[in-house]
């Protein structure tokens, strides 16, 4: 430990003095412009804080050598005799509570950082900057001519170290620039890489969910267990997809969602539908509590549906086979709630806070390997947000079960009331008669998933054609003119959407409905889609029940009008 230099601190101009020092000294050990600006600036702010907390301090320039290993440090030791700080521990986890913000914004300018504080006799801020090995094994001589040749030197003036910040500021404003750009090079690669993930993944998906719907219309009965469990796991994958996407979604501000007055036991009945099937899975015994008079709010009903669906599939992975889970609704004070609550593992005080954070798992046990990704909570809490609520989470610890509150306004029951037809999760579908049969052309580059489809058609009564690329697909609908045209967006020659604008240029008369099913389900996809004249639009696997009642309907609007 050589002593290289000592600097008082007693008024403002030594604080810039003791700045301009830290520089000197770290140029002429060879640290960069970065670091050494970095240094200079973690020490002027010590020095600020000491200033203004004690009253005056020093600055102690060190060399450290470790021979041994080669390694070298310059050290900044800014000492005061002042009260101490009572919590450092505190200040550093919460600095922008803290009167000591500058002490912990420095240490993460400096490459190690040590503070002592006693209190009542004053705190000790160490910095260190690591140097070349070659600073290591310094000769006593060198040591002596390189304080020597300090001594002689005189600090910078007050002028030249702004004009050195201002130097500084525009190359780090360069810097921040190039980086901004990178950033958004890379975000417009994630939203590229989402997109093509969610397409890759879904088409499989739409493969797998048409075969076990063609082998349980066949059989006409309901699929053995292991089939079911295929069945089940693939509703969970397609689940594990869509909040991948969502989660994507918020995290860019893209996600809109279009509220009018729902009712909230239709918000309520949907979720639970949609969780049905993992609560027989898990053997729970779910009970649900509505008010028996109408209640309103203003929501998109699909987004708030999902948004109180997640906290119920939550629940159950988190609840024991056998467990209970209870949904109760009420209103009070001009608000409704819609509480969630099991009898499950129950959840740490200490991971509330963090709980809707994306990707947070909590204090999961590892007996749970299979609790998921940590998305679903988090997209919730963004819908619940994006209509002016709030969710809130009660538990009294460990094994002690939990509850999670939906708040939301209520509004004046409308004069007209406007049901939005709720989705069901899978009706039995029904044959059609010969007579109401249509030519339907599917169009998908997964073979699989476009002859499974056209199978489960063709028993319904439909008549099919298959193609497997967009040229093919304009050749068969000249030749055939079908009446229906399922077509899948990302096809290997041209895309879907030039597919769609082909066959709309055909004819004037008697034009096909036009229903994209696609593994694309970002905005500017539906966009596009719109623009090249569908009428409809899914997202793969699509259940046939919602193909057949788009191909049954299709005398009446368009669903993207």
């Amino acid at each position: 430990m050589i002593p290289i230099l000592t600097a008082r601190i007693a008024n403002d101009s030594d604080i810039f003095s003791g700045r301009r020092r830290a520089r000197q000294i770290a140029t002429m050990l060879e640290l960069d412009d970065n670091h050494a600006t970095r240094l200079a600036t973690a020490v002027s702010e010590i020095a600020r804080n000491a200033l203004q907390h004690a009253g005056s301090g020093r600055i102690e320039f060190v060399l450290a050598r470790l021979p041994q290993t080669n390694a070298a440090f310059l050290m900044a030791k800014v000492i005061d005799d002042g009260p101490g700080i009572k919590n450092v521990e505190q200040m550093l986890r919460s600095p922008s509570n803290s009167a000591h913000m500058g002490i912990a914004g420095s240490r993460r300018l400096v490459d190690e950082f040590v503070i002592e504080a006693r209190p009542g006799g004053g705190t000790t801020v160490t910095l260190k900057m690591a140097l070349a090995p070659r600073y290591a094994r310094m000769t006593p001589n060198e040591l002596q001519a390189f304080v020597d040749d300090l001594i002689r030197r005189h600090p910078t003036t007050l002028i030249e170290e702004l004009e050195q910040q201002n130097r500084e500021m525009m190359v780090t404003l360069d810097q921040l620039l190039e980086h901004q750009q990178q950033l958004r090079e890379q975000d417009r690669r994630k939203d590229e890489f989402m997109a093509i993930l969610a397409h890759e993944l879904r088409n499989p998906l739409a493969a797998i969910s048409n075969a076990l719907n063609l082998q349980q219309h066949v059989s006409g009965k309901e699929l053995p267990p292991e089939q079911a469990i295929i069945k089940r796991q693939t509703l969970q994958l397609r689940r594990l997809v869509d909040d991948l996407l969502e989660a994507s979604r918020f995290t860019l501000g893209k996600l809109q969602i279009h509220r009018t007055p729902v009712r909230v036991g239709e918000i309520a009945s949907q979720a639970v539908e949609a969780c049905e099937s993992i609560f027989n899975e898990r053997s729970q015994h779910f009970h649900m509590s509505l008010p028996k008079e109408d209640l309103w709010v203003d929501a998109d009903q699909a987004r708030l549906s999902q948004a109180l669906g997640n906290l119920l599939h939550n629940a159950a992975k988190f609840t024991p086979m056998g467990g209970r889970i209870h949904l109760d609704v009420w209103s009070e004070a001009g608000q409704i709630i819609l509480s969630v609550r099991d009898n499950g593992i129950g959840i740490d005080p200490t991971s509330v806070s963090g709980l809707f954070r994306l990707f947070n798992q909590g204090n999961q046990p590892a007996a749970l390997p299979s609790a998921g990704l940590g998305i679903g909570l988090s997209v919730a809490e963004n819908l619940v947000r994006l209509h002016d609520g709030r969710i809130d989470v009660l538990s009294e610890g460990a094994n002690h079960g939990s509850e999670f509150r939906i708040t939301l306004d209520l509004i004046a029951a409308p004069v007209e009331p406007q049901k939005e037809p709720t989705v069901p999760a899978e009706p039995a579908v029904e044959a059609p008669s010969s007579a109401s049969g249509s030519r339907i052309l599917l169009v998908d580059d997964n073979m699989d998933a476009a002859r499974t489809m056209a199978e489960l058609f063709n028993l319904l009564g439909h008549e099919t054609a298959t193609v497997f690329d967009g040229e093919s697909a304009i050749a068969r609908f000249k030749q055939w003119m079908p009446e229906v045209v399922v077509l899948d967006i990302g096809l290997p020659d041209i895309s879907g959407l030039d597919v769609a604008k082909a066959i709309r240029s055909e004819t004037d008369t008697a034009q096909p409905m036009l229903i994209a099913l696609t593994g694309f389900s970002h905005d500017a996809a539906r966009k596009a889609i719109v623009d090249a004249g569908f009428d409809h639009y899914l997202v793969k696997p699509a259940m046939p029940d919602e193909l057949l009642d788009i191909i049954t309907r299709r005398t009446g609007a368009s669903a993207l009008s």
